[in-house]
């Protein structure tokens, strides 16, 4: 699943673990709500995306 461009950031959170010697790497999912707007575009394509409890994982670039 790709990211569309009109995509309303403001609907989605998701949930990521940052891992703790590289802050540009996602490396698991934890139990933390964070606002994809408050995120880089980098990191766009790398989230696990939950959306009505399905989980879509986003492949690591």
């Amino acid at each position: 699943m790709i990211f569309p461009n009109n995509l309303e950031l403001n609907e989605y959170t998701f949930l990521i673990k940052i891992s703790k010697n590289n802050y540009n790497e996602i490396i698991d999912v934890i139990n933390k709500q964070i606002n994809l707007k408050m995120l880089s575009y980098k990191y766009k394509v790398r989230f696990i995306k939950y959306i009505k409890g399905d989980n879509i994982e986003k492949k690591m670039k």
